[in-house]
């Protein structure tokens, strides 16, 4: 029979009733919770109990709501989905936790709990930009961002999970068009703790590369994600199943290399089709801007080609001032 509540390791999920009106406004009073959740504000009793009621009708409506948070006897936080209609008519995941309880993972887990319960393709959470460690929880789960609001700190992050990103690699490097038989399709998107990455292209029959060799010599796609600071991810993706994954902090200044990877590739009707699953903590601290390439071809038959152009003497695939948004599907250099 399924689970009528997230479950994880360390903690139990109790449904948030009426009865728990007392212990939910200790929660919501309490200074560290609600420094961002409620604005610093001090919240009422009326205002708890009429948030019982939202989750009460949320539950009846979506089958989700809010849920007590206990580590063994004792009661850490809360966690679930609250709609904000300020911000968005769909629930958003929400969560928030007694300060004793924090710096142990514990925000990650109720969080994953409560998203892989709903498993819904795309969920709306929202952070104010101060608030580094719920960015941090919410970016290690595949949450990217999707636009801000004004907020009593600022800047509010709204931030998402499961937006599908659809790109097609149609020019050269230098931005001349090129035709259906050389275009390359990639659709990315989050799931909890982790990127997809799809890639639908023609395969140019060029020999596949000997172990350890560079991939960006042979036939490859590849896929740039940048953030914050310059720090960017490099994903490169073959038709033989080859792979090689960097983290970089500066242009060319690489953190790490040869990261592993899920990949699976399949040719067939002179085309090849992959899709590669990555760990969401790969994925640089705000997300926001990306590249697709695609190279292919031999000695002088060799072929450079992008989503957004990266104009200048020769193809340089880390002119990272070239790349197009994120989460905007219709920068996507497509057909």
């Amino acid at each position: 029979m399924p689970s009528r509540a997230p479950t994880s390791k360390r903690l139990t999920y109790e449904r948030l009733t009426s009865a728990d009106l007392g212990v939910f406004h200790q929660l919501v009073v309490d200074p560290h919770v609600r420094r961002y959740l409620m604005d610093g504000q001090v919240m009422t009793a009326t205002w708890t109990s009429e948030a019982i009621g939202e989750s009460d009708a949320l539950f009846a409506a979506r089958g989700v709501g809010l849920w007590l948070l206990r580590e063994g006897d004792a009661v850490v936080g809360f966690a679930g989905f609250r709609v904000f209609p300020e911000m968005s008519p769909e629930p958003q995941l929400i969560y928030g936790l007694r300060e004793a309880a924090t710096g142990r993972g514990l925000a990650t887990e109720a969080a994953e709990a409560c998203l892989r319960f709903a498993a819904w393709p795309t969920v709306l959470a929202a952070v104010d930009a101060p608030n580094g460690a719920s960015t941090r929880v919410l970016e290690k789960l595949g949450f990217v961002h999707a636009g801000r609001v004004d907020g009593a700190f600022g800047d509010t992050w709204l931030m998402r999970l499961g937006q599908r990103i659809q790109r097609t690699v149609s020019h050269t490097w230098d931005g001349r068009p090129v035709g259906a038989d050389e275009r390359v399709d990639v659709t990315l998107w989050t799931a909890p703790g982790a990127l997809h990455v799809e890639v639908d292209a023609p395969f140019h029959g060029d020999p596949p590369p000997p172990p350890g060799a560079d991939l960006w010599n042979y036939e490859v796609v590849e896929v740039f994600l940048l953030g914050r600071h310059a720090r960017y991810l490099e994903i490169e993706l073959g038709p033989h199943g080859d792979t090689r994954v960097l983290t970089l902090s500066g242009v060319r200044a690489v953190e790490r290399d040869h990261l592993e990877i899920e990949f699976e590739a399949r040719r067939a009707d002179g085309r090849w089709r992959g899709h590669a699953v990555v760990d969401a903590a790969l994925l640089p601290p705000g997300l926001a801007r990306l590249n697709v390439y695609a190279i292919h071809g031999v000695g002088d038959a060799r072929r450079y080609l992008a989503c957004h152009p990266v104009p200048g003497e020769a193809p340089d695939f880390h002119r990272l001032a070239h790349f197009g948004p994120y989460g905007d599907p219709a920068s996507g250099g497509g057909a």
